[in-house]
């Protein structure tokens, strides 16, 4: 079965209540079902209710699940879902045994209710939408016609704009704020015979192995995409856990900036969840983190971001040396026996801050450099044209020098043609232009401006692919058309 929910990882009010990794992870009472039994429940609630119907829009067959902030479109090249901006296409190519498969063409969808199918030539691909999602499964008829040595396998092409990452028991697919988990095979025979089932990532495909030996057709297979649920264990009405999100490998920390801490009203916090050995699932959080000096209305957690070891989040609203909203940044760094409870490693704070600064109220991380914006910022007199602060040893993104002061960016370092600048301080001294170097850039540098500006034009946000905190080398890339899936053939039981 395949469960589809998903709510936005995102700064909407209405989802800050929690953080959905996956979306929802549906009504109390669920998670107390064996797995198996998850699915055909949720089906059978949502057959009795009407919402979860399939309905035709713009000519295409649909199911929608508002609860899961979820839209499936079904056509004759397979099913699209849709959550947010992300994407996830899964089409039915073909089945067979080991790499001897049938070709699988296109058919028309049809509808009953709240089930959706596809009957192709010996097998049925069906989905049903109900409380806790969209479920998929698949019913084999008989054996393949032109049998060979392997296990019976069927095939799924994958299109979309998010990534696949192959765990123990699981497949995640992440990206645009969204995450979905395909886990908890379930495979049986007429008889209700379990049989030893596998998912594998190959050739841009998924595959599903299933151990036939012995059954009984029809058999009935059952994968499910979950999405699981984050929440903080100490959670309270209005603490709008979700504000805020980032990511660097199997770590993701969540801002909660309403959060009262100490009995501090909006001190705000963080929270840090790992992902387990078996894949994302619904639980909370491993740390949190809060400001050793925090104060009422400081909203740490307003922003986050976290690259390796290192995250950062802003406190926009921080009293600093007498300034209300000068704002400050918190950096915390992993102890080496892991993420635990605990208090910021360093604070940070602009040297020639003032009152409603709001530094802090965006913040990014690359390694040991960081960034904290101040959008508040008066520059030259000018009232809120802002700044962004720059602090660390790291190097900045290869540039070449274009005057005493700035630098056009490097295709490699931002969006040409921006530039930045540096105040406070000026660049290393040297005639004509250069490439900036890490040497060029030491601990006594920290807490420059950096400001970015285009001649004429008005400054735009860059792409996110420029985001410092996206990080995913553990993962295998899902392009439009289909997968890029590097190495060897890979598997989970």
């Amino acid at each position: 079965m395949l469960f589809a929910s998903g709510a936005a990882v995102g700064r909407s009010r209405a989802h800050r209540a929690a953080v959905a990794v996956h979306g929802r992870a549906g009504a109390p009472g669920f998670a107390a079902l064996p797995l198996a039994a998850r699915g055909p429940v949720s089906a059978a609630l949502g057959r009795d209710d009407s919402s979860f119907s399939a309905r035709v829009l713009a000519g295409a067959l649909t199911l929608s699940n508002r609860g899961q902030g979820l839209l499936a479109r079904f056509g004759e090249r397979g099913v699209q879902i849709r959550s947010g901006r992300a994407r996830l296409g899964l089409r039915l190519v073909g089945y067979g045994y080991g790499s001897e498969m049938a070709a699988v063409g296109g058919v028309a969808p049809r509808a009953q209710a709240n089930r959706v199918v596809y009957r192709h030539a010996g097998v049925s691909e069906w989905y049903a939408n109900g409380p806790l999602g969209l479920e998929q499964g698949f019913t084999l008829s008989g054996a393949p016609a032109r049998r060979a040595g392997g296990a019976l396998t069927l095939a799924l092409a994958l299109s979309g704009n998010l990534y696949a990452t192959l765990s123990p028991g699981a497949v995640t697919f992440s990206g645009a704020n969204r995450a979905l988990s395909y886990r908890g095979l379930v495979a049986s025979d007429a008889t209700g015979r379990r049989l030893a089932a596998r998912i594998q990532l190959a050739g841009g495909r998924l595959l599903i192995r299933v151990d036939s030996a012995g059954g009984h057709f029809p058999l009935r297979i059952d994968p499910f995409i979950q999405q699981p649920k984050l929440t903080a264990s100490d959670g309270a009405a209005d603490d709008f856990l979700g504000a805020s999100v980032a990511m660097s490998g199997d770590t993701i920390v969540a801002g909660a900036p309403d959060a009262t801490v100490n009995g501090n009203s909006n001190q705000g916090a963080a929270y840090v969840f790992i992902e387990p050995t078996t894949g994302w699932a619904s639980a909370t959080q491993t740390a949190k983190l809060t400001a050793s000096d925090g104060a009422g209305f400081d909203f740490l957690g307003a922003s986050v971001a976290i690259s390796g070891d290192t995250m950062v989040a802003g406190a926009p609203f921080a009293t600093v040396n007498g300034n209300s909203f000068q704002g400050a940044a918190y950096v915390f760094i992993e102890p080496t026996t892991g993420w635990a409870n605990g208090t910021q490693t360093a604070k940070l704070t602009a040297s020639d801050g003032a009152a409603n600064d709001l530094f802090g109220q965006s913040v990014a991380t690359s390694g040991r450099t960081i960034v904290a914006g101040a959008p508040g910022a008066t520059v030259n007199g000018n009232s809120s044209q802002g700044a962004a602060y720059v602090f660390g040893a790291a190097p900045l993104p290869a540039a070449t020098v274009a005057s005493p002061h700035s630098a056009t960016l490097a295709a490699s370092g931002g969006i040409s043609p921006y530039h930045w600048s540096l105040s406070g301080g000026s660049l290393p001294p040297g005639a004509g232009p250069r490439r900036l170097h890490r040497r060029d850039l030491r601990d006594r540098d920290a807490g420059r401006r950096l400001r970015l500006h285009r001649p004429g034009h008005r400054l735009r946000e860059p792409h996110r692919h420029q985001q410092h905190t996206a990080v995913g080398h553990r993962r295998q890339g899902v392009a439009d058309d289909h997968a890029h899936l590097d190495g060897a053939e890979s598997s989970c039981g």
